[in-house]
């Protein structure tokens, strides 16, 4: 996915006019400068969609939020900014940009805190079997299912 909107974002800065006149037409040819940055938000926005999709299939949704807060905050960016659609389109590139980062940090954050509850807990001293933490949700030591 990652590869694709590269591809196409390059795609439309290096040739923006040959997408735009195939695309829309010759009227047109005035968003040629536009074409590359609204790639790239729409990029952005894609794979931020990807990371919130899989993170709702394993039952987490709180970045869900995210994307709403986000939502509000392009609202309120387009509102502000609009005297042309460059303003337009580049309060789009950020604040999708910022969804985007801010995805990624909510999942590197879920990921961190999920591998904490999963390592092993030490050894209790002078014993050689590994310690068994017997609370519920808990996986050091064994299998949640021997509990």
């Amino acid at each position: 996915m990652g590869l694709v909107s590269l591809g196409i974002t390059t795609l439309t800065w290096l040739i923006p006019d040959p997408i735009v006149r195939f695309l829309f037409g010759p009227a047109y040819v005035s968003i040629d400068p536009l074409l590359w940055p609204y790639a790239l938000a729409t990029a952005f926005y894609a794979l931020a969609n990807v990371v919130l999709t899989y993170r709702l299939s394993t039952g987490s949704g709180g970045g869900s939020m995210l994307a709403l807060l986000a939502g509000v905050a392009q609202i309120a960016g387009i509102w502000l900014l609009h005297s042309s659609l460059r303003q337009v389109v580049w309060v789009q590139v950020y604040i999708m940009g910022g969804l985007f980062v801010a995805i990624l940090l909510w999942d590197l954050w879920l990921l961190r805190r999920s591998v904490r509850r999963v390592r092993p807990r030490a050894p209790d001293p002078g014993t050689s079997a590994p310690a068994i933490d017997n609370r519920p949700g808990r996986l050091s030591g064994g299998s949640i299912y021997s509990q």
